[in-house]
This record gives structure tokens, C-alpha cells and sequence, in this order.
């Protein structure tokens, strides 16, 4: 191993050597330099006296240090030995220290880079500070220079207007306290208005939820009715059927009575005279025929099913004018009245017949002539709904 390598790597073994208190780097160059620079020119340790030997020539002597004699005793056995066994002894001593000068490095290195962190923000501080330092001078500057021109303006007045001044602020306040009073006043308002409408949301939640229900019930009872009814059309349709083809069984093929859509109509001088609002016997007769065919029907007829027979009167375009009939008004209710109250008679219930007068307002032939005319006096029946 050439000497100029092996004096760096005993400085570097001096580091970590194993005394009771441990040596720096300097101790430990300086404890090293000799045998360093016995090595260079080619003396052995024999030829040098120890270290200690000499101090007035200004050689240190470690013996004489609380803990020296660990480490020259150390350096001692190192000079006095043979050159190859001070080389091995000198390798495995550095060997022996690999570990722990890889964690001096490591730790140099991390000292280095918290050093550099360190720095950089030591830096950035004093460059803040500067900045700050900067700043606090404009503002120091800006200060003197408003209070110079402060106190050029004071004068005379200078109470009045910081009264005015004061008075300005004193009411800015009350007007402050006043918004704020009236914002916390309108923010109560809109809690107690924002708990209202959460409660109408709900009810009106429950009423639409009740809504459609009730209107599915309504739907399936509509449904249900409308079933209902179309039955029961359908049966008085089929009595009133039986009920004509009876009839006509009853008064024979007549060209004064006549089947008119779903109403049998009678001419008016079957059972009354003209004018008058009597019943002649022969119309009696035939409304007795009528009578015994209808009650027939209704004792088969169901007792729920809602049928009525209507009796309409009619009369012609003619006007009469008497004491008992001031119009074909009276005429013609008259006349219904009359074949109502003989059914009656007969035995056909009072809440299953029905009298009304149309006068001469529902024509069926608008011809002004005699046959017109007596087409139009007429009784008519009809079998309806209640």
C-alpha cells in the first residue's frame, strides 16, 4: 500500500477510536501526523522517540491527558511493531471502523441537506424581512406624510367638524343597529315561513295521497255505477219492449194510435173533445186496456228497478183563450192530469206516473193545415228513468 494513502486512512480510523472519551478529527491528525510523516521518509518507529519524550520541543504528550494512555498506548504498540504486522493491524483497525464511517456519512449527508433546507430558508426569511423592512418604511412615510398634512389642517374648526364627524358615526351605528334588528327580524320570518311551508308540503303530500285514492275508489265505483246502469238500461229497455209489443197486442193495428220511437201516441180525440179536458167514455175504455197491460208488466218488473211512466200533452198551433184554460198551456197539462189521475184510479202507483203540458211547442207536423193539426193533439206515454 503506498505511505500517501495510508496517512489519510489513519487520519480517518482516528475518528472513531476506541477510547473512553473519544477523539476528534484534529486530536486525532495530530496524535497521527508523526507516524505519517515517519513513513514518508522511510524511518522506522524505533528511530523516533515516543510521543511525550521532548516537550520543550513542543511535542504533545497524551500520557498526561485524562484518558491518554488508551490511546498512546495504542500508537506505541503500532510504532514499536514490524512494518507488515503495523500494516495488517492498521487494515483491520480500518476495516473495523467501515460501519460505523458509513453512518457518519450518512449522517453528514443528511446534516448537508438540512443544512442547504436551512439555508434556503434562512434566505427566503431575510428576504421577507427585507421586503417587510420596505413596506414598513413606505407606510412610515405615508404616516408622517398624512399627519403633516393632519396637522396643516388643524385649525379653529377642527373641534366642529370632529363633532360633526362623531355625530355622522354615532348615527351610522343606529342605522346599522336598526338593518341588523330588522335582517334578524326578517331571518325569523323566513324560519317560521320555511316551518309553515314544510308543514303545508306535508299536508299537501297526505291530501294528494288521500286524492288519489279517493279518486281510484271514485274511478272503480264510476265504473261499477256506469255497469250498474247500462244493466238496468238494458232491462228497462227490455221491459219496455215486452211492455209495446203487450200494447199492441191489447188495442189491435189503430191508425189513431201509433209508435212514435220509444212512446206510444194516442190522438187527443180518442179520449177527449175538442177544447175540453174531460174524458169520454170511450176513452176510458181504452185506457183501461192501457192500465191492465201496464200494471201486468210492472208487478214483473224488479221493486229497485227506477222506471216511470211519463203521460205528455200536446195540442195545436190554434190559440184558445177561455176561463178555464187562458193558453194551450192549461190545455195541455190539463189534459195529461186527467189521464194520470184515471190511471191512478186503475191502480197504477203514485210514484211510478208523472203528468207534464208541452202545449202546442212540440209539434210533429209544422204544416198549417186540418190533418197537421190533428196530428199534433196528442197524448203521448213513455216508460223512462226516474
Amino acid at each position: 500500500m503506498p505511505v500517501d494513502a495510508i496517512v489519510p486512512i489513519l487520519q480517518i480510523a482516528a475518528i472513531s477510536l476506541d477510547t473512553p472519551r473519544g477523539l476528534t478529527l484534529h486530536e486525532g491528525q495530530q496524535c497521527l501526523q508523526p507516524l505519517g510523516d515517519d513513513i514518508r521518509q522511510g524511518r522506522t518507529f524505533s528511530d523516533r522517540q515516543p510521543i511525550g519524550v521532548g516537550k520543550e520541543a513542543g511535542t504533545t504528550d497524551l500520557l498526561d491527558a485524562p484518558d491518554g494512555p488508551t490511546v498512546t498506548s495504542r500508537i506505541f504498540a503500532l510504532k514499536n511493531a514490524d512494518p507488515t504486522e503495523w500494516r495488517d493491524r492498521v487494515q483491520q483497525e480500518i476495516t473495523g471502523k467501515d460501519t460505523a464511517l458509513e453512518r457518519l456519512n450518512r449522517q453528514i449527508s443528511e446534516l448537508t441537506d438540512l443544512l442547504a433546507l436551512e439555508r434556503s430558508s434562512n434566505r427566503q426569511a431575510q428576504e421577507s424581512l427585507q421586503l417587510m423592512q420596505s413596506t414598513l418604511a413606505q407606510s412610515q412615510g405615508e404616516r408622517s406624510r398624512l399627519q403633516g398634512l393632519l396637522d396643516g389642517q388643524q385649525s379653529g374648526n377642527a373641534g366642529a367638524q370632529l363633532a360633526e364627524t362623531q355625530k355622522a358615526l354615532e348615527s351610522e351605528k343606529q342605522l346599522s343597529a336598526r338593518a341588523q334588528a330588522t335582517v334578524d327580524l326578517v331571518n325569523q320570518q323566513i324560519t317560521a315561513m320555511g316551518r309553515q311551508l314544510a308543514a303545508l308540503e306535508e299536508a299537501l303530500a297526505a291530501s294528494e295521497a288521500k286524492d288519489k285514492e279517493s279518486q281510484a275508489r271514485i274511478a272503480d265505483l264510476g265504473s261499477r255505477l256506469n255497469v250498474a246502469l247500462a244493466q238496468r238500461v238494458q232491462e228497462l229497455a227490455r221491459y219496455r219492449s215486452d211492455f209495446f209489443g203487450r200494447l199492441r197486442q191489447v188495442l189491435g193495428t189503430r191508425p189513431d194510435i201509433r209508435t212514435v220511437g220509444d212512446r206510444f201516441v194516442f190522438q187527443s180525440e180518442i179520449f177527449f173533445d175538442a177544447g175540453q179536458a174531460v174524458l169520454k167514455p170511450e176513452g176510458q175504455a181504452e185506457l183501461d186496456k192501457f192500465a191492465t197491460v201496464l200494471l201486468d208488466l210492472a208487478k214483473e218488473m224488479p221493486p229497485d228497478l227506477p222506471w216511470i211512466l211519463r203521460v205528455d200533452g200536446h195540442t195545436d198551433n190554434r190559440p184558445i183563450k177561455t176561463a178555464q184554460f187562458p193558453s194551450n198551456w192549461y190545455l195541455s197539462s190539463a189534459r195529461a192530469i186527467a189521464v194520470v189521475e184515471y190511471l191512478i184510479s186503475r191502480g197504477l202507483p203514485t210514484d211510478r206516473v208523472a203528468a207534464t203540458g208541452f202545449g202546442e211547442y212540440q209539434p210533429l207536423d209544422v204544416a198549417n193545415t186540418d190533418e197537421a193539426h190533428r196530428r199534433n193533439r196528442r197524448i203521448e206515454f213513455k216508460i223512462t228513468e226516474r
